[in-house]
């Protein structure tokens, strides 16, 4: 026969001389409608009192483990290796109406489809380098993407696009119609086309990444205003390193572009481009080039060592301050001015030397250059 334990006392600490449970003088009289709740030392320590506690998850922050996470223990959603976009895009999904964080633990994400974020105000975040987004063979997705939405960021990941396991043109960060965009300290190589292509796109910053080996261009903003591209290593891409172009209102600046086989960088059909202290180096053809763009600043940039032209205006760029760059050892001249539709451009105090063909070029009209008295364009 089952026999009742004896009931034995608890101690707590007690300012009131009270010393057990069964000594305070103040106790719930009822469990009813208490579910879920926990048991609470009162403040004045002489009576106890239900109280609600959080279970220490924020229902705006969701964690996602890869299978090979170490601590899948921390997780709401945990990967299989298998079609991991799949449960990411319920983390995001799951997130309230007015956003959140995606938090990837460390691992690597096998995708076979597209990362969407599928509302506004998202972070998707990872752990640096240790946390990998890997498109799989043949899945011909992009790998993370987004439309129609605003305030987005995408922070510390790996996104690797599987190149040579692809058969159509696919992009590891593809953002279309999005406003207020960052991307942060992101290592993105290995796409099929572009490892970041931003189409139609407001106030976007792209900044300290890495951007290397696409299949075409490294990064790609297009029919965009006010892009912020800065302090980005872009290397070994198979066409331009850096496309600006239909963009008002914008600054590349503080980027190192080199040994793309194309241009470093290009501003196409742009006004208003601030272009500065960029290092555009051992690049196929130009290091710099500003196309059909006019009111636009290119200032103290090292151009050196690319194939063809330092610093080249062409089409009608026109009414451009091209100052202070540092335009060395190229193919062909260290600063070209390539067309009588180039009007009125400012060229002073730039310094250019060693350049192959000659250090400046002027075929453009109502050209200003800096006069040789104050040492402005050393040759």
């Amino acid at each position: 026969m089952a026999t009742t334990p004896e009931r034995l006392p608890i101690y707590i600490k007690s300012g009131t001389g009270v010393s057990k449970f069964i000594e305070l003088s103040d106790v719930p009289s009822s469990y009813a409608g208490q579910g879920g709740k926990i048991v609470h030392v009162k403040s004045t320590e002489d009576g106890l009192e239900f109280k609600t506690i959080s279970s220490g998850k924020k229902t705006a922050t969701f964690v996602v483990a890869a299978n090979d996470s170490l601590n899948k223990s921390m997780a709401d959603f945990v990967c299989d290796g298998v079609d991991d976009q799949i449960e990411i895009n319920q983390a995001i999904n799951n997130l309230p109406t007015g956003g959140g964080r995606v938090v990837l633990l460390e691992g690597t994400y096998y995708i076979s489809g597209s990362i969407s974020i599928s509302k506004s105000n998202v972070i998707l975040e990872g752990q640096g380098n240790s946390t990998v987004i890997y498109l799989v063979n043949g899945a011909n997705a992009n790998c993370i993407v987004g439309s129609s939405v605003s305030n987005i960021k995408i922070l510390n990941l790996k996104i690797d696009g599987n190149k040579g396991n692809q058969t159509v043109n696919v992009n590891c960060i593809y953002l279309n119609n999005v406003s207020n965009i960052t991307i942060e300290k992101c290592a993105i190589t290995n796409s099929k086309f572009a490892n970041i292509y931003l189409d139609y796109i407001s106030n976007s910053v792209i900044q300290n990444c890495l951007i290397s080996n696409a299949g075409t261009i490294g990064l790609f903003v297009y029919s965009s205003n006010n892009s912020i591209v800065i302090g980005n290593i872009v290397n070994n891409n198979n066409s331009p390193g850096i496309y600006v172009g239909f963009t008002n209102y914008g600054i590349v600046s503080g980027n190192i572009s080199y040994s793309n086989l194309n241009n470093g960088i290009i501003v196409e059909d742009c006004n208003y481009i601030e272009v500065s202290n960029n290092i555009s180096r051992n690049n196929s053809t130009i290091g710099i080039n500003i196309n059909n763009s006019s009111h636009s600043i290119i200032t103290n940039n090292h151009c050196l060592s690319n194939g063809n032209d330092g610093i080249r205006l062409a089409g009608a760029s026109s009414n451009c301050l091209v100052a202070n760059n540092i335009c060395l050892g190229n193919g062909q001249y260290g600063i070209r001015i390539f067309s009588a539709n180039c009007s009125n451009n400012y060229v002073v105090k730039n310094y250019l030397t060693g350049n192959s063909v000659g250090s400046l070029s002027n075929s453009g009209t109502n050209t200003i250059l800096g006069a040789s008295l104050t040492n402005d364009n050393v040759v």
